[in-house]
């Protein structure tokens, strides 16, 4: 049996239509392709996360040291502003992460 392109062992692809998912084969698909593109997101997130990780590994020393000096001179702007600076949600992370040992 040959087909119309000549070669016997082609399948006579133009007498053949195409079949497209419908239904739950459709759903299937595009579940299947939200939860890769999901995956995706997530490992960019991770390289991200990871390449600053490594940035703030090597500026640590800088950045603990501008907020040793800046703070103090900061003081008297904040409690002009009503903000006591020492009892600062933010300021007291930011010491706890500047003092996280590297190896950890």
């Amino acid at each position: 049996m040959t087909t119309s392109s000549g070669n016997p062992l082609a399948p006579d692809l133009l007498k053949t239509p195409r079949r497209f998912p419908r239904g739950r084969a459709l759903r299937d698909l595009l579940i299947l392709r939200l939860l890769s593109i999901d995956r995706a997101v997530k490992g960019l997130f991770l390289i991200l996360a990871a390449f600053s990780v490594w940035r703030f590994k090597s500026a640590q020393a800088g950045i603990n040291g501008v907020l040793t000096t800046e703070i103090p001179l900061l003081r008297p702007v904040w409690a002009q502003l009503g903000w006591n600076i020492d009892h600062s949600f933010l300021i007291a992370e930011g010491q706890k992460l500047l003092a996280i040992s590297p190896q950890s």
